[in-house]
């Protein structure tokens, strides 16, 4: 089978993550194409196989910006006819069909990635990430369109696509025109059938995967980062955390959290992976003010993004999760697969399903919840704050570290639950999902193959 995948960049992400190794292990045994939509940002990619031909849209588009010579376009005499037949069908065609025609060809996005699909002719055409999506939908040729929807789409701290004017919209009608629907979880599967309209015969439900043997294996490569080792030995119990620093994965809640920790157990310790955020998203700012304020200096690390976190977090003690919105948290379960013990936040969504899979994933705690496989908690306000008095979720935050820190039976049993939970997520599972998905949408197509 010819399989196409389209996304924005494959770096610096948790859904770029789970396409690159996806897309890798399916080159083995179909024909795999990774379309990606705009420029390089400069930070590390992941890895991919060599199997997979990588296609750039934005240098398709703009070669002159990668020092490329732009093949120059004669105008010829069959061409120039079909403009003037196209120019004299939008004078005499209603003026609704006028302006809709006229906004699909208006995105050259649109239609270049039209073009692409006409030279690789895939039997489907795979999305991720809701411009991507888009795109894909827009672009239909004779292929099936599946878009994949990466975190829940509702909320404050929803994408911020979605937010503005016409996101909503833009949504509605891309879930309209895909043939298929994958939702990365149960939860965020039921809003898109009750906020966006989506036909739920559409939506199949197909979680990441989490490579267990491949995590271990990079565990075991020596850290590099001198600081932050000699922090961890001097640590009586280290707490760790990863996302990049943003309003939507809420650390200066946990960091506020931690600071009534640190009163108790002043041997603990915070470390929080990942990047700055970017704009008016970015919180790195704000946490270094909290951790300056409540005098964690020593206490609450910021070591920016790790390639490998795993040579760290096999390091660790516990793992913690802040957020207001996911989509299924790559790096809770990666944790996992550690056997770290787990408290999470009870945000929409993801965690539940991991941590708590047979209860409602609607329904949230609005306290403390021992749950089967880690610890949730009740989500935190969303309101900034430094200095103020700590919130009732932070309090609750704040006593599931505690407890993972004073009942070593406690700890030892979500160490147990850990490592028996990611066996759902496993490569094999996963990936049979997909190919299920790929066997149902398969049909006969009579396009020739393009080398690219």
């Amino acid at each position: 089978m010819r399989i196409m995948f389209i996304i924005p960049r494959i770096s610096g992400g948790g859904a770029e993550k789970v396409l690159t190794a996806l897309a890798s292990r399916l080159a083995g045994k179909h024909e795999i194409f990774l379309v990606t939509t705009i420029m390089k940002d400069g930070t590390e990619e992941y890895p991919l196989s060599d199997k997979v031909k990588v296609i750039s849209l934005h240098k398709r588009m703009y070669p002159g910006a990668y020092g490329i010579q732009p093949v120059k376009k004669t105008d010829s005499k069959d061409n120039k006819v079909y403009k003037l037949l196209k120019k004299i069908a939008f004078k005499i065609l209603p003026v609704p069909v006028i302006n809709k025609k006229r906004e699909i060809s208006a995105n050259p996005q649109v239609e270049e990635l039209r073009k692409i699909k006409q030279e690789v002719c895939p039997d489907c055409a795979v999305s991720f990430l809701n411009s991507a999506n888009y795109l894909n939908v827009m672009s239909k040729d004779n292929e099936k369109t599946i878009i994949s929807i990466r975190s829940c789409l509702t909320g404050p701290f929803a994408p911020v696509e979605i937010r503005n004017p016409g996101g909503r919209e833009r949504i509605i009608e891309t879930c309209q025109k895909a043939d298929r629907i994958v939702s990365v979880s149960e939860e965020t599967a039921a809003g898109l059938v009750k906020d966006f309209g989506a036909d739920p015969r559409k939506i199949t439900v197909i979680n990441n995967m989490c490579d267990v043997s491949e995590i271990k294996e990079l565990s075991q490569k020596k850290p590099e980062d001198k600081a932050l080792l000699e922090a961890i030995d001097k640590a009586g119990f280290v707490f760790f955390a990863s996302g990049r620093l943003t309003l939507k994965k809420g650390q200066w809640h946990l960091a506020r959290a931690f600071g009534e920790v640190v009163r108790k157990h002043p041997e603990a310790i915070l470390i929080i992976l990942g990047r700055e955020g970017k704009g008016d998203e970015n919180t790195a700012g704000l946490l270094k003010e909290i951790i300056a304020k409540k005098g964690l200096q020593d206490k609450v690390f910021l070591p920016g993004f790790k390639m490998n976190p795993f040579q760290y977090l096999k390091l660790g003690n516990a793992f913690v999760m802040s957020s207001f919105n996911e989509g299924f948290p790559n790096a809770l379960v990666e944790a996992m697969a550690l056997g770290l013990p787990a408290i999470a936040s009870d945000c929409s969504s993801g965690p539940r399903e991991i941590l708590a899979p047979e209860t409602d994933c609607v329904v949230k705690t609005q306290g403390l919840e021992h749950a089967q496989y880690g610890i949730l908690v009740k989500e935190a306000s969303g309101k900034i704050c430094t200095d103020e008095p700590i919130e009732e979720a932070e309090t609750y935050l704040a006593q599931a570290m505690n407890e993972l820190i004073e009942n070593g039976e406690l700890r030892r049993h979500y160490q147990e639950q850990s490592l028996k939970s990611v066996e759902r997520y496993s490569r094999e599972i996963i990936t049979e999902a997909w190919e299920k998905l790929f066997a149902d949408q398969a049909d006969t197509y009579n396009c020739d193959n393009i080398d690219l």
